[in-house]
Formats: C-alpha cells, structure tokens, sequence
C-alpha cells in the first residue's frame, strides 16, 4: 500500500503479487469496480462488483474475471441496450487511447425501487498493458433528489406561469435570462424575441435612466422600487411598478438580479380619476356652497370638506371640527333642534333633513340646509353619520322676494279679471242698443236708405258683431280665471255642429274669397259634450284659418273616430306659421305678426279654446309648414271622463 506506484494508475505493475495486492485494496472499496483488458475481458474485479452482479445479471460468469465485458455489452438487448450500446463505444475509447476518460449515467432498476449510477471508465497500465478501470457508483439519492428539484422548479414554473405579475431574470449586463408567460403576455415578443434581450431598451425612452440606476442598485445589494412603462410590441404603453434584488450562484457569487413587475395601469388611471373627481366635487361643493361631513359615531370623530369650513367663514383645516364644536356655531334658538334631529336619525336609521342658522366668526347670520343618513356595520350598529351642509342664505332671500312678487301678481291678475268682468258688462249694454238701431236702420223703420247707407249700415254691423265677439271672450275668460267657467254636456251630432259652423262662417269666407269645404262623410257622429263651446272652438279655428288663408285657398274640417275618441281638424292652405312661433300660440293675449296687423282680436280665441278642450279631457295642438298651409286639431273623448 505504501508503494508510490500504487499511486499512478499508469505505472506498471510486475507480478501476480501486484494484482492480488490491488485486488486487496479494491474490495475494500464501496464502489464496484473491474479490469477491463484491451480486447474485453475482465481481468479483475473487486468484491463490490461481484455483488453487483449477483443482484443484477444473476450470473457472475458473464461479467466476472474472464468474461469478456464487451462481447456482454454487445449482446444486451431491449431496455438498455442503447445505454449499453454508448457505454461499449466509451470504452472502446479509452482502451484504444483516443478518451482520456469517458463518464455516463444510467438507470438501473431493481424489483422493489428505481436506481441510477455513474458508471466511469479511466485508463490503466499494468505491466505495460493498458487496460481499463470501470467503475460503478450509486447515485440513486442523487439522481432522486434532482428528479424532486425538478418536480418542484416545475411546479414553481407553472405557478410563476400563471401570475399576471412579471417574473424575471437578468444576467450581470441586464440582460434576459429568463422570465415567466407573463412577460411574454403583455409585451407581444415571443421567447425568442425575448432571449438575450437588454431589457432597458423595452422601456419608453424617457423612464430607461431610472430602470437602468435600479437594475445597478439591485447589483449592490439593494432592492429598489422603481415605475417603469413598458412599451408592447404593438406600440402600447403599460406602466408597471418593479421591485428586485440580487441573483447569487450556488456559491454565493453575483450572477445578476431577479425581480417582480406589476401592473399599475389601470390602479394609476383610478387614482388620477379619483383625484380629477375630488376636484371636481370640491369644485362642484364650492359653486354650490355645499359642504359635506362625515361623524364617525365609534371614534367619536367629525371630518368636513373643504367647502364646509368655507360655509362657516373659516379657511380649510384652519381647526379641526368636533360635533360639540359645530353644534356651538350653530344658532341658539336652533341648536337643540339640530342636536335632537341628528340623534332621532341615529336612533331610527331613517334621513334627516333640516334648516337652522349657523354663526360666522365675523359675526353674520347664514342659513344653512343639512341633510344626513346613518350607516352601520355588519351588526346593525350605528357606524357613521354622512351629510351635507347648503348655504341657502341667498336662496331663501330670492324665495321670500319671490313670494311677494308672487303675491302682488296674484293681486294683480286679479285686479285684471274685475275690471275685464266690469268692463265686459258695462259695454254690453251700450252694445246691444247699437246693435239694435242698426237693425232699425237695416230694416229701414226710420224711413228709406240710400244704397250707399245701407253699405254704413252693414259697416256698422260688422263692427258691432266683431265687438260683440270680443266681449264675449272676455267673459268667458273672466270666467275661466274665477273658476265658474261650467260644461252642459249632452249627447249630439257633432258633424252638424261642423255644418252650422260652416254655414255661419260662410259670408266671411265668401268676401274673403277662401272655399269652405266639410271633408267627412254625412252619417252621424254622436259624441257627448258640451256642443255650444265646441261650436265656440270650431268657428275660432275656422275663423283663424279664413283669416290667415290667401284668395283663392281652401280650408277644410275633418272629423273622425280614433278608438274612443273623436278627433278634428281643421287645415288651411294659408302663410303657415314658424316653428318658433308655435309655442305661443295657446297663451293669453297672444298675438303673432300677421294677426297683430290685421287689427282683430284681442288674442283670447286660441287661449279660450284650449280651456275648453282641457275641460273636456282633451288635447289640442297645430302642424303648420310655412308658406303651406296649418292643421289645427283636437282630440276628446267621445264620451265625457
């Protein structure tokens, strides 16, 4: 043993004595080893290696001393056999001198568990032949081991795989090594666009210099937080928050660095929104002069908004508020009621709402509305208090003053609906003796009329009738505005009211040189209704439309059934009326250009008539085009609601 040729594996050997002696050394040793000569066979093998073979070939003779090694490897056949096969070309190598060493593992199953060994062939010289020490080693725990640790880095793959964080690895020049499905996801780049990639370079232009410091930063030891945006390879912008550290080797050495990037788009654009819509609400608050606040009842705690402090004369955050602290603001003669209406609201769960006088630092009076609702917690208890506080002081002075504006027109309109009933009275008596003399005249009683005082007498009549006509809408608006205007409903035919319209309309339809046509068929059309003030409402309509209608046009009435409900209209081919105008068409005293210079009517007709379609639980409106022609019309029940 203590011979120094022992030592060189190629030395020579001399001597059975020697092989016996290495024979000696070697069964002492755990590992199974043999003595493969040039030409295979076995020359030698330790105790280790015979036990080998008795738990796996059987048969000790096959790959014992004199067996030949290759010839065995050769003949394997099935599993195994390409593991032998390259082991056998390994050998031959190293016996033939062309491999200095030649190493392989493979598996090698037993009946009751799966094993693996390194097998390993080194070449020696022994009396000036050259053979080739094999030798076995178990490495079944290593290999288990191994097949665990990659069980488990799978396992970390599929879970790194599926986060939508980005999960990377950086060598020492910053490039990627490695990275999980994630990067590639967002990004756009596949595996192999992202292999080797330097990747500050993914970054926008402008955030590379803070991407490039933290990766350096994370190279010295530090784990930086830094905001990056990445740009995808189809030009989109993500910003992401990254977070690293240190890449150390088994041995400890820096190797590069590894780290973490989250995606903070979408948190980031929340905050902004958050941030333009809390500007906004303070904007919002202050034109208003709308404060909010919040009491949280458990902490004992009042938060006001910035226009609230503002409400109560003081700058935001000049103080902090306590609920003690704004029921002293408030007024005296108000303060118990705010305090009892808040608590009623605490105790019940239910909104209150409430106005009270507040006092400002300088010494003014503000009235303010305060509104507020209760939540609580996942057991019913009373958690918090929100509301609002509005300074009303202006809206209240605007109130009052439009109250007793209100007042004064109510006084007003009804100083106007006396004197119109005063007035109409008082010239219906006048009125009707002109009317009279001027039958007298017409009729002749005071003597003979020249031709030319007959054409005063029926100017005079004329007169008269639009008078007479004038003060009846007067009246009946008079009516209408003390609320006795009354309906005598009875069941009639209405087309005969549209007959006797017609015919009563007919001369001013003749001077006006405008065809009256009745566009319906002749059978009945029994409707219950007051048929004196519809007749009222078709001849001012049928009056407008000869009124507004050029010589030469026509004006035509309809009346139809629609379910249960009589329709009616009345359409002229006159000047029309613009859009704009028709808004104004149903209102009192209401008259448009063309009815202002004609001189007739003091704009009560359509007015009047819209009452009395209402009355009847009906609707009236207009279609016009101008320059073609209007459709007035009005819908009511054929039988009274």
């Amino acid at each position: 043993m203590s011979d120094e040729r022992f030592a060189n594996p190629l030395q020579p050997l001399e001597g059975d004595d020697r092989v016996d002696a290495l024979r000696g050394v070697l069964d002492v040793l755990f590992l199974e080893i043999c003595l493969v000569a040039g030409d295979g066979t076995v020359r030698l093998v330790n105790a280790a290696w015979r036990q080998f073979a008795r738990e796996n070939q059987g048969d000790l003779a096959q790959v014992g001393e004199g067996a030949n090694y290759l010839a065995v490897i050769d003949r394997t056949r099935g599993e195994g056999a390409e593991e032998a096969r390259r082991f056998g070309e390994g050998l031959r190598g190293v016996l033939e001198g062309r491999l200095a060493k030649y190493v392989q593992e493979y598996p090698c199953p037993s009946k009751s568990q799966a094993r693996w060994f390194l097998e390993i062939a080194r070449p020696l010289v022994v009396a000036g032949e050259r053979f080739a020490l094999v030798s076995h080693l178990n490495i079944t725990e290593r290999k288990l081991a191994e097949r665990s640790s990659a069980e488990a880095l799978l396992r970390l793959r599929r879970v790194l795989d599926t986060l939508p964080d980005i999960v990377y690895e950086l060598d020492m020049e910053g490039r990627l090594m490695d990275w999980n499905r994630a990067f590639e996801g967002v990004t756009g780049y596949s595996r192999e666009e992202l292999k080797g990639r330097v990747v500050v370079e993914l970054f926008v232009e402008e955030d590379r210099p803070a991407i490039a410091r933290a990766i350096a930063d994370k190279f010295q030891g530090g784990q930086p937080t830094v905001e990056g945006r990445l740009r995808t390879k189809d030009a989109q912008i993500r910003l992401y928050q990254w977070t690293g550290r240190q890449l150390l080797d088994e041995q400890g050495h820096l190797r590069g660095a590894t780290g973490i990037g989250r995606d903070i788009t979408a948190q980031r654009q929340a905050k902004e929104r958050l941030k333009r819509s809390e500007a906004m609400l303070a904007e919002a608050q202050q034109l208003a002069h709308l404060g909010s606040w919040e009491r949280r009842l458990l902490e004992d705690r009042l938060i006001w908004s910035d226009e609230l402090f503002r409400i109560f004369g003081r700058e935001p955050g000049e103080f902090t508020p306590t609920w003690e602290g704004f029921l002293e603001r408030v007024c005296p003669e108000d303060r118990e009621r705010v305090r009892r209406a808040v608590q009623e609201s605490i105790q019940t769960r239910r909104p209150f709402e409430t106005e009270f006088r507040i006092l400002r630092p300088d010494g003014s009076t503000r009235v303010v509305l305060g509104r507020g609702r209760v939540t609580t917690d996942h057991s019913g208890q009373a958690e918090r208090v929100l509301g609002t506080t509005q300074d009303i002081t202006e809206v209240k002075a605007l109130d009052q003053q439009i109250r007793l504006q209100y007042e004064e027109l109510k006084e007003l309109d009804r100083l106007k609906g006396a004197f119109v009933n005063s007035v109409s009275h008082e010239l219906r008596t006048p009125l009707t003796s002109i009317m009279g003399y001027a039958e007298f005249l017409e009729d002749e009683i005071g003597g003979p009329l020249t031709s030319q005082q007959h054409q005063f007498v029926a100017e005079l009549q004329r007169g008269a009738k639009r008078l007479s006509n004038l003060l009846n809408d007067l009246l009946d608006f008079a009516r209408l505005e003390a609320g006795t205007f009354k309906l005598t409903i009875r069941e009639a035919d209405f087309k005969a009211k549209i007959r006797e319209a017609l015919e009563s309309l007919m001369p001013q339809a003749s001077e006006a040189k405008v065809k009256l046509v009745a566009d319906f068929s002749p059978e009945p059309f029994m409707v219950v209704a007051d048929h004196a003030r519809l007749g009222q409402v078709l001849i001012n309509l049928i009056g407008n439309a000869i009124k507004f209608t050029p010589p030469g046009g026509v004006v035509k009435v309809r009346a139809c059934r629609e379910g249960d409900q009589m329709r009616c209209e009345v359409v002229d081919t006159g000047i029309g009326i613009a859009p704009e105008d028709v808004p104004k068409l149903f209102r009192r005293f209401m008259q448009l250009e063309p009815g202002i210079r004609t001189g007739s009517g003091a704009g009560l007709g359509l007015s009047i008539s819209k009452s009395i379609v209402d009355a009847h639980g009906g609707r009236i409106g207009v279609e016009s085009d101008v320059g073609k022609g209007s459709t007035f019309w009005f819908v009511i029940p054929v039988q009274p609601i």
